[in-house]
Protein backbone atom coordinates (compact mmCIF):
# COMPACT_ATOMS: atom_id res chain seq x y z
CA UNK A 1 0.00 0.00 0.00
CA UNK A 2 1.49 3.56 -0.79
CA UNK A 3 2.14 6.14 1.75
CA UNK A 4 -0.71 8.17 0.00
CA UNK A 5 -3.38 5.28 0.24
CA UNK A 6 -2.14 4.85 3.80
CA UNK A 7 -2.90 8.74 4.67
CA UNK A 8 -6.40 8.66 3.35
CA UNK A 9 -7.76 5.19 5.04
CA UNK A 10 -6.13 5.96 7.72
CA UNK A 11 -8.49 9.69 7.38
CA UNK A 12 -11.55 7.46 7.25
CA UNK A 13 -11.08 5.73 10.05
CA UNK A 14 -10.04 8.29 12.16
CA UNK A 15 -13.66 9.91 11.31
CA UNK A 16 -14.92 7.29 12.24
CA UNK A 17 -14.01 7.18 15.24
CA UNK A 18 -14.70 10.82 15.90
CA UNK A 19 -18.22 9.86 14.80
CA UNK A 20 -18.27 6.53 17.42
CA UNK A 21 -16.81 8.79 20.21
CA UNK A 22 -19.82 11.43 19.93
CA UNK A 23 -22.46 8.47 20.23
CA UNK A 24 -24.24 7.53 23.31
CA UNK A 25 -24.81 4.47 23.17
CA UNK A 26 -21.74 3.14 22.35
CA UNK A 27 -20.59 1.06 25.68
CA UNK A 28 -24.23 -0.48 24.76
CA UNK A 29 -23.16 -2.02 21.25
CA UNK A 30 -20.00 -2.66 22.35
CA UNK A 31 -21.07 -6.04 22.75
CA UNK A 32 -22.62 -6.31 19.88
CA UNK A 33 -21.57 -9.08 17.01
CA UNK A 34 -18.71 -7.44 15.13
CA UNK A 35 -18.09 -7.36 11.42
CA UNK A 36 -14.72 -8.38 9.39
CA UNK A 37 -13.09 -5.11 10.18
CA UNK A 38 -14.33 -4.62 14.17
CA UNK A 39 -17.06 -2.94 13.63
CA UNK A 40 -20.11 -3.57 15.91
CA UNK A 41 -22.99 -4.64 13.75
CA UNK A 42 -25.17 -1.71 14.78
CA UNK A 43 -22.94 0.83 13.58
CA UNK A 44 -21.92 -0.81 10.40
CA UNK A 45 -24.11 1.69 8.93
CA UNK A 46 -21.43 4.82 10.05
CA UNK A 47 -18.61 2.74 8.66
CA UNK A 48 -20.38 2.81 5.30
CA UNK A 49 -21.48 6.51 5.27
CA UNK A 50 -17.76 7.61 6.70
CA UNK A 51 -16.19 5.35 3.31
CA UNK A 52 -19.28 7.34 1.15
CA UNK A 53 -18.58 10.96 2.28
CA UNK A 54 -14.80 9.74 0.59
CA UNK A 55 -16.28 8.32 -2.18
CA UNK A 56 -15.36 11.21 -4.80
CA UNK A 57 -11.87 11.40 -3.20
CA UNK A 58 -10.99 8.21 -4.48
CA UNK A 59 -10.07 6.49 -7.79
CA UNK A 60 -12.59 3.88 -9.68
CA UNK A 61 -10.51 1.34 -9.10
CA UNK A 62 -10.71 2.14 -5.03
CA UNK A 63 -13.97 2.39 -4.96
CA UNK A 64 -14.42 -0.81 -6.95
CA UNK A 65 -11.95 -2.86 -4.35
CA UNK A 66 -14.15 -1.02 -0.90
CA UNK A 67 -17.17 -2.35 -2.56
CA UNK A 68 -16.20 -5.83 -3.56
CA UNK A 69 -15.39 -5.76 0.18
CA UNK A 70 -18.68 -4.15 1.33
CA UNK A 71 -20.20 -6.83 -1.04
CA UNK A 72 -18.05 -9.79 0.98
CA UNK A 73 -19.15 -8.90 4.39
CA UNK A 74 -22.88 -8.98 3.81
CA UNK A 75 -22.99 -12.13 1.79
CA UNK A 76 -20.98 -13.54 4.93
CA UNK A 77 -23.42 -12.22 7.29
CA UNK A 78 -26.38 -13.60 5.08
CA UNK A 79 -24.69 -16.81 4.77
CA UNK A 80 -24.37 -16.72 8.74
CA UNK A 81 -28.11 -15.67 9.06
CA UNK A 82 -27.71 -12.27 9.71
CA UNK A 83 -29.99 -10.15 8.92
CA UNK A 84 -27.88 -6.78 8.60
CA UNK A 85 -29.51 -4.17 6.84
CA UNK A 86 -32.48 -5.90 6.14
CA UNK A 87 -34.99 -4.98 8.91
CA UNK A 88 -36.00 -2.03 7.20
CA UNK A 89 -38.71 -1.91 5.14
CA UNK A 90 -37.66 1.22 2.52
CA UNK A 91 -34.95 -0.02 -0.76
CA UNK A 92 -33.56 3.16 -0.20
CA UNK A 93 -32.68 2.68 3.32
CA UNK A 94 -31.35 -0.51 2.83
CA UNK A 95 -29.30 0.54 0.07
CA UNK A 96 -27.68 3.42 1.78
CA UNK A 97 -26.74 1.84 4.87
CA UNK A 98 -25.29 -0.85 2.96
CA UNK A 99 -23.32 0.29 0.30
CA UNK A 100 -23.80 4.30 0.08
CA UNK A 101 -22.28 5.75 -3.12
CA UNK A 102 -20.25 2.45 -3.73
CA UNK A 103 -23.80 0.57 -4.96
CA UNK A 104 -23.38 1.92 -8.46
CA UNK A 105 -20.78 -0.87 -8.75
CA UNK A 106 -22.46 -3.23 -6.87
CA UNK A 107 -23.68 -6.47 -9.87
CA UNK A 108 -28.05 -6.18 -10.04
CA UNK A 109 -27.59 -10.28 -9.30
CA UNK A 110 -25.85 -9.75 -6.03
CA UNK A 111 -28.24 -7.07 -5.16
CA UNK A 112 -31.44 -9.14 -6.01
CA UNK A 113 -29.61 -11.95 -3.78
CA UNK A 114 -29.26 -9.83 -0.66
CA UNK A 115 -32.66 -8.22 -1.21
CA UNK A 116 -35.34 -9.60 -2.68
CA UNK A 117 -37.07 -6.37 -3.24
CA UNK A 118 -34.34 -5.41 -5.64
CA UNK A 119 -36.33 -7.96 -8.10
CA UNK A 120 -39.25 -5.50 -8.62
CA UNK A 121 -39.50 -2.67 -10.74
CA UNK A 122 -40.38 -0.36 -7.71
CA UNK A 123 -36.55 -0.45 -7.49
CA UNK A 124 -36.05 1.42 -10.76
CA UNK A 125 -35.06 4.69 -9.71
CA UNK A 126 -32.90 3.04 -6.80
CA UNK A 127 -30.50 1.56 -9.72
CA UNK A 128 -27.76 2.48 -12.09
CA UNK A 129 -28.13 2.32 -15.71
CA UNK A 130 -26.07 -0.65 -15.84
CA UNK A 131 -28.47 -2.18 -12.70
CA UNK A 132 -31.64 -0.92 -14.64
CA UNK A 133 -29.60 -3.25 -17.87
CA UNK A 134 -29.94 -5.99 -15.67
CA UNK A 135 -33.29 -5.87 -14.53
CA UNK A 136 -34.71 -5.06 -18.00
CA UNK A 137 -32.83 -8.66 -19.24
CA UNK A 138 -34.24 -10.45 -16.73
CA UNK A 139 -38.00 -9.19 -16.08
CA UNK A 140 -39.68 -9.86 -19.37
CA UNK A 141 -39.35 -5.90 -20.09
CA UNK A 142 -38.12 -6.51 -23.37
CA UNK A 143 -41.39 -7.56 -24.44
CA UNK A 144 -43.59 -5.22 -21.96
CA UNK A 145 -44.33 -1.65 -23.20
CA UNK A 146 -45.18 -0.64 -20.16
CA UNK A 147 -42.29 -1.48 -18.48
CA UNK A 148 -39.65 -0.77 -20.86
CA UNK A 149 -41.46 3.07 -20.85
CA UNK A 150 -40.70 2.63 -17.26
CA UNK A 151 -37.25 1.95 -17.74
CA UNK A 152 -36.18 5.25 -20.28
CA UNK A 153 -38.35 7.37 -17.85
CA UNK A 154 -35.83 6.43 -15.24
CA UNK A 155 -32.84 6.83 -17.85
CA UNK A 156 -34.09 9.89 -19.65
CA UNK A 157 -32.50 12.10 -16.17
CA UNK A 158 -29.45 14.73 -15.04
CA UNK A 159 -27.03 12.06 -16.31
CA UNK A 160 -29.51 10.91 -19.60
CA UNK A 161 -26.51 10.16 -21.95
CA UNK A 162 -23.98 8.44 -19.66
CA UNK A 163 -27.33 6.79 -18.64
CA UNK A 164 -28.55 5.59 -21.50
CA UNK A 165 -24.45 4.89 -23.38
CA UNK A 166 -24.05 2.42 -20.30
CA UNK A 167 -27.56 0.64 -20.65
CA UNK A 168 -27.00 -0.23 -24.32
CA UNK A 169 -23.70 -0.97 -23.62
CA UNK A 170 -24.72 -3.87 -21.09
CA UNK A 171 -27.43 -4.72 -23.64
CA UNK A 172 -24.94 -5.62 -26.49
CA UNK A 173 -22.23 -7.43 -24.26
CA UNK A 174 -24.61 -9.83 -22.97
CA UNK A 175 -24.57 -13.30 -24.33
CA UNK A 176 -28.04 -13.44 -23.86
CA UNK A 177 -30.16 -13.56 -27.25
CA UNK A 178 -32.04 -10.54 -26.92
CA UNK A 179 -35.77 -11.64 -28.17
CA UNK A 180 -37.34 -7.49 -28.72
CA UNK A 181 -40.78 -7.10 -29.48
CA UNK A 182 -41.19 -4.91 -32.58
CA UNK A 183 -43.35 -2.11 -29.84
CA UNK A 184 -40.50 -2.47 -27.41
CA UNK A 185 -37.79 -2.16 -30.08
CA UNK A 186 -39.48 1.06 -31.35
CA UNK A 187 -40.03 3.01 -27.92
CA UNK A 188 -36.21 2.04 -27.00
CA UNK A 189 -35.35 3.41 -30.50
CA UNK A 190 -37.38 6.87 -29.94
CA UNK A 191 -36.29 6.98 -26.05
CA UNK A 192 -32.43 6.88 -27.38
CA UNK A 193 -32.68 8.51 -30.23
CA UNK A 194 -34.72 11.78 -28.11
CA UNK A 195 -31.72 11.65 -25.67
CA UNK A 196 -28.25 10.89 -27.66
CA UNK A 197 -29.54 13.69 -30.92
CA UNK A 198 -28.90 16.06 -28.68
CA UNK A 199 -24.84 15.63 -28.96
CA UNK A 200 -24.94 14.95 -32.47
CA UNK A 201 -23.29 18.49 -32.94
CA UNK A 202 -20.69 17.33 -30.80
CA UNK A 203 -19.79 13.60 -32.44
CA UNK A 204 -16.70 12.20 -33.59
CA UNK A 205 -16.31 9.53 -36.20
CA UNK A 206 -15.88 7.22 -33.30
CA UNK A 207 -18.74 8.23 -31.86
CA UNK A 208 -21.15 7.32 -35.12
CA UNK A 209 -18.81 4.65 -35.78
CA UNK A 210 -19.40 3.56 -31.77
CA UNK A 211 -23.35 4.13 -31.60
CA UNK A 212 -24.42 3.50 -35.31
CA UNK A 213 -23.11 0.14 -35.60
CA UNK A 214 -22.65 -1.15 -31.74
CA UNK A 215 -24.92 0.39 -29.21
CA UNK A 216 -27.95 0.94 -31.21
CA UNK A 217 -27.67 -2.02 -33.19
CA UNK A 218 -30.20 -4.50 -30.94
CA UNK A 219 -32.89 -1.47 -31.72
CA UNK A 220 -31.50 -0.14 -35.48
CA UNK A 221 -34.04 -1.39 -37.24
CA UNK A 222 -36.74 0.29 -35.48
CA UNK A 223 -34.90 3.87 -36.91
CA UNK A 224 -37.54 6.33 -38.62
CA UNK A 225 -37.36 7.88 -41.69
CA UNK A 226 -37.38 11.17 -39.58
CA UNK A 227 -34.64 10.12 -37.20
CA UNK A 228 -32.08 9.36 -40.06
CA UNK A 229 -32.56 12.80 -42.13
CA UNK A 230 -31.70 14.76 -38.49
CA UNK A 231 -28.57 12.29 -38.60
CA UNK A 232 -27.30 13.18 -42.19
CA UNK A 233 -27.73 16.91 -41.04
CA UNK A 234 -24.74 16.27 -38.32
CA UNK A 235 -22.68 13.39 -40.44
CA UNK A 236 -19.70 13.33 -42.51
CA UNK A 237 -19.76 11.77 -45.58
CA UNK A 238 -17.43 8.83 -43.75
CA UNK A 239 -20.31 8.50 -41.02
CA UNK A 240 -22.89 8.26 -43.58
CA UNK A 241 -21.39 5.68 -45.78
CA UNK A 242 -20.45 3.38 -41.84
CA UNK A 243 -24.44 3.90 -41.33
CA UNK A 244 -25.34 2.95 -44.80
CA UNK A 245 -23.63 -0.40 -44.00
CA UNK A 246 -25.31 -0.73 -41.16
CA UNK A 247 -28.60 -0.20 -42.17
CA UNK A 248 -28.14 -2.29 -44.93
CA UNK A 249 -27.95 -5.42 -43.09
CA UNK A 250 -30.18 -4.51 -39.87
Amino acid sequence: MTSLRQQELTAVLLGYLKQSQASDDIAETAGAHRSPVGLPKAESGISVGALSSHFEQMTSLRQQELTAVLLGYLKQSQASGSTCGSDTSSLSVWLEESFGKFSVYVDYQDLRALNEAFGSFQALDLLSASQVAQLTLTSGALNNADLITMVFERLDGSNAFQDVDQFLTVLTQTSQVLNISPVVRDIMMNGTFQIIRLYFAEFTSYDWISWFTLKLSPVLSSLTAEMLQTVTSYTDCNAYHIMYVTLSIC
